[in-house]
């Protein structure tokens, strides 16, 4: 992420909510965002603690827009390369999501 003007990821929220696995959200970030954190175990450093940290390490490379697609699930029971069916139906939909994205920036 360092060094890049604009930074896509793709990542997952936990939810509770049955009716929301699967729905994807999008969050963008610009230059501005600012958040304080105080994350103090090194293996539970979540994304924002992350960009804070780099931000405050290279200022001056840190990208002016991140956008983040979010994917809803259920808190895994058992860690698995595998998809849920449910997850699984979302890949085209952040995949055409992602290629609008990309093509906004080239053209």
């Amino acid at each position: 992420m360092v060094g890049y003007d604009e930074v896509i990821i793709v990542d997952t929220t936990i939810t509770k909510n049955k009716k929301q696995i699967g729905k994807i959200s999008r969050l963008v970030l610009n230059s501005n965002f600012n958040i304080k954190t105080q994350q103090t175990i090194p293996h539970m450093v979540d994304f924002f603690s992350a960009y804070s940290l780099i931000k405050k390490i290279f200022p001056e490379k840190t990208p002016k827009k991140i956008v983040i697609y979010l994917v809803a699930i259920e808190k895994p029971e058992i860690f698995s390369e595998k998809l849920t069916p449910k997850i699984e139906e979302t890949i085209p939909k952040i995949v055409e999501a992602i290629v609008k994205e990309i093509k906004t920036l080239i053209f």
